[in-house]
């Protein structure tokens, strides 16, 4: 049997983990993200697969430069609690960002199955369908978003842009004037609109 002092040492250590990782997610909820990432990551220490401290751990990863251990650390999040939706959204966007799109879009797919109502998850699958040319693959996200969010500015342009791709310039042009008209200031979407309205 293991001697009372080392199993007395590993009860602190977890029960001191525990706390840091409280004062890890009020911190977080506090706009401390910083000091919320740097307590998540000593938590990691003693707790090293707990979803929360990945999670804000990855995100302050995230903003001090380091995407693939930031990514490897969602990854791990997700695994641990694949409805976790939270990790799943942050892990899309860093895929995003590194550019691996196929991976990204899995993670938003996976996303739009834990929130079928998520308007911004279907659009994500839709813009990174696009991102990679498929604007026809496309249109069935964009058009499931905007059935769940008819005012979304983005998501107008977003559908407006491929339409156009797909030479289908009526349906580009009412989508692109429903975007302008959300959001005046949306100089992309005026551009192409002007670009849709020559002879």
């Amino acid at each position: 049997a293991p001697p009372k002092q080392a199993v007395h040492g590993r009860i602190d250590r977890r029960e001191h983990a525990v706390a840091e990782r409280t004062l890890a997610k009020g911190l977080n909820g506090a706009g401390k993200h910083e000091e919320a990432g740097r307590l998540a990551i000593q938590a990691l220490e003693t707790l090293p697969d707990d979803p929360e401290c990945l999670v804000i751990g990855g995100a302050y990863l995230r903003s001090q430069g380091q995407l693939d251990t930031a990514i490897e650390y969602l990854t791990r999040a997700v695994a641990q609690m694949p409805d976790y939706v939270n990790a799943e959204q942050r892990l899309g966007a860093m895929l995003v960002d590194a550019g691996r799109l196929d991976e990204a879009g899995e993670r938003f797919l996976a996303l739009t199955r834990l929130r079928p109502r998520d308007a911004a998850a279907w659009q994500m699958v839709g813009a990174i369908l696009a991102e990679q040319g498929q604007y026809a693959a496309s249109l069935e996200y964009y058009q499931r978003a905007l059935s769940l969010d008819g005012d979304d500015a983005n998501t107008h342009y977003n559908l407006g842009f491929a339409l156009a791709r797909l030479e289908r310039r009526d349906e580009a042009r009412n989508h692109l004037r429903r975007a302008v008209a959300l959001n005046p200031q949306d100089e992309a979407a005026r551009q192409l609109l002007a670009e849709l309205e020559l002879p």
